[in-house]
């Protein structure tokens, strides 16, 4: 099974949206020791190292948020929690341009470097940039510090403008300097 990076919070929640139990069981779902149903496989969490502490102390500020509730120790989300879960979605689900791709017949002479600070609640942006960087043939020098062929294609660049991407992005002219 697939498993991605995803706030403890929340995958709590997603599970809870699924399933309610006492607390063991709520951990079993989350570590994927239970199979969880198809709909609450995108939370499960590869949190070897969470204690059943931790679980319980993020239950009780949930429940204390009115996200949660627990009836005859069994955990249960709230209208609220769903109405959170959702929100939590729709934040992070942004309709992202088709790939670019350069086209076979064009062979750039000149260099750009492109550098990018794109904040961790965009995050799938920053990860469309990076695959329309290496489609561009771009390469990693550092962290979100890219080298590649210049200039870029216009679909791209406007593309970038339409999801406001180009408020995170920095771009420099690379030439090989005399360095000995």
């Amino acid at each position: 099974m697939a498993r991605r990076e995803i706030h403890f919070t929340e995958g709590l929640l997603g599970i809870l949206t699924y399933h309610s139990g006492g607390w063991r069981s709520v951990h079993g779902y989350i570590s994927g020791q239970l199979r969880p149903k198809p709909g609450a496989r995108k939370y499960v969490i590869d949190y070897k190292d969470v204690s059943e502490n931790t679980i319980r102390t993020t239950l009780y500020r949930l429940r204390q948020n009115g996200l949660v509730e627990q009836e005859d120790g069994e955990w249960r989300i709230t209208k609220m929690g769903r109405i959170c879960i959702e929100h939590l979605q729709q934040q992070r689900t942004i309709t992202l341009p088709q790939h670019t791709k350069r086209p076979e017949s064009t062979h750039a002479t000149k260099q750009m470097i492109i550098s990018f600070d794109i904040p961790e609640s965009k995050r799938n942006l920053r990860q469309w940039i990076r695959i329309e960087l290496v489609y561009l043939g771009f390469e990693l020098l550092q962290k979100s510090v890219w080298i590649g062929p210049a200039p870029l294609p216009a679909s791209f660049v406007s593309a970038l403008h339409e999801i406001d991407a180009l408020q995170y992005m920095k771009f420099f002219h690379a030439s090989e300097a005399e360095v000995i």
